[in-house]
């Protein structure tokens, strides 16, 4: 071998008590325990030596490497940080003065804000939160809530029809239960039919989710919107309390809204007022559209009315059970509450994907 262990040994405790800096030890490092240094040409060397001796020597190496290690760990402890902590102190500076860097944050959807807020306040209301399927059949969609078949939302032009093998669509036909045709719901209204069919009254429940109508998108429409729509039913339920359930969910929902001026405004039951209008909807009857006084002027909110004994019978209520109930029905857009809480002017600016836009709502 080019050099004896034990010598090897002695010159590198020597030379180890010689090294002051961190410059030294990182030398000192490379010549004995490094991958060309003088530890490693002892093992390669070892395939030279008689198989005999070559365990003894081997394991004399090994001893002899594992000393130095706790020496030289010893020895950078002595004298301060590590060699790759000094290195790394030297390469990677950092300028305190400098402003830091903020981690980018993410946040839920505006919809799903509003969606979650809405329910939240039915819920504390007693309501119960349920959901529907997207894809529903004409019996629940129209039928059931005593929408005839020559209604024009029936239509081609105001329904997405699923399309069937070698089918071009076939609006307009009567529907049943057997009907197996299939449309993207126009409302959330056949999930208030599907609860009716398990739950008998009273109750009080609401239904969120997606709805898709044949238009064009313009700032107040969209082909694939979001609405709210739910219903109480019970003995003695009369628009007194629908309208009182409303005044009550909408100055709660519009409690922080920020005034013009940019100060805080609380809104308390005098300021935002629920008012109704005789309309018309094949679902109800009596119907009426909801309007509110909100920062000074009515504003239209939703669609309403004393849910219509057809609607029942479709559910599968007796006419004993019928007659000793009343309840309401309403409907309202997501989208139109998010633009008058944050005064957004066009509905489509909430699904552009402009993050100028969504940050604003973070």
């Amino acid at each position: 071998m080019k050099t004896p262990i034990l010598a090897l040994k002695k010159a590198a405790v020597k030379k180890l008590a010689a090294a002051k800096t961190s410059v030294a030890l990182d030398q000192w490092e490379r010549d004995y325990l490094g991958r060309k240094g003088a530890i490693r040409e002892v093992f390669q060397s070892l395939k030279e030596l008689p198989e005999a001796k070559r365990k003894a020597v081997a394991q004399e190496a090994n001893a002899v490497r594992t000393e130095l290690v706790a020496l030289f760990e010893k020895a950078q402890k002595k004298h301060g940080v590590g060699i790759a902590e000094k290195r790394a102190l030297k390469t990677h500076t950092i300028d305190v003065t400098l402003p830091g860097v903020s981690t980018p944050v993410g946040h839920i959807h505006l919809v799903s804000r509003m969606i979650e807020r809405v329910t939240d306040i039915f819920s504390s209301m007693g309501f119960d939160i349920v959901e529907g399927p997207d894809i529903e059949s004409p019996y629940y969609n129209f039928d059931a809530l005593n929408v005839p078949a020559d209604h024009p939302s029936r239509d081609l032009w105001d329904t997405f029809w699923m399309q069937e093998a070698g089918e071009i669509g076939r609006a307009g036909r009567i529907a049943n239960q057997n009907d197996s045709r299939r449309l993207l719901r126009t409302h959330t209204s056949p999930g208030q039919v599907r609860y009716m069919e398990t739950h008998k009254p009273p109750f009080r429940m609401v239904v969120p989710g997606r709805t898709y109508r044949f238009e064009n998108a313009d700032r107040t429409h969209g082909f694939e919107f979001h609405q709210i729509e739910g219903m109480m039913v019970g003995p003695n339920i009369s628009a007194a309390n629908f309208k009182g359930i409303l005044t009550v969910f909408f100055n709660t929902l519009f409690c922080d809204i920020q005034s013009a001026q940019g100060s805080k405004t609380n809104v308390t039951s005098e300021q935002i007022k629920v008012r109704l209008r005789p309309s018309f909807f094949p679902f109800t009857e009596p119907s009426f559209e909801v309007f509110m006084w909100f920062q000074g002027r009515w504003l239209e909110v939703m669609g309403a009315g004393m849910v219509h004994p057809e609607v029942y019978k479709h559910a599968g209520y007796s006419a004993g059970e019928i007659a000793k109930i009343q309840g309401f029905a309403f409907g309202g857009g997501i989208e139109r509450l998010i633009m008058i809480k944050h005064q957004i002017p066009d509905m489509r600016l909430l699904y552009v994907g402009d993050l100028r836009v969504i940050r604003q709502f973070s």
